[in-house]
């Protein structure tokens, strides 16, 4: 792997809170932050990351996605 990221997501909206989607970089034994989205933007992201995709196919040694 190039490049490691982290997600982090809290649905707060559901508790009457800001919902936020943050994401991380792997940085020596630690993460930085490099960008967070609130509200309906972190919802949707959330939404789309975490939705099952059967038709893909992936291989990682030709890179074809």
């Amino acid at each position: 792997m190039e490049d490691e990221l982290r997600i982090g997501y809290d649905g707060g909206n559901e508790r009457g809170d800001v919902s936020c989607l943050m994401v991380m970089r792997k940085k020596g034994r630690g993460y930085e932050v490099v960008k967070i989205f609130y509200k309906e933007e972190a919802e949707i992201l959330y939404k789309r990351l975490t939705e099952r995709n059967d038709n893909l196919e992936v291989d990682c040694e030709s890179k074809r996605y």
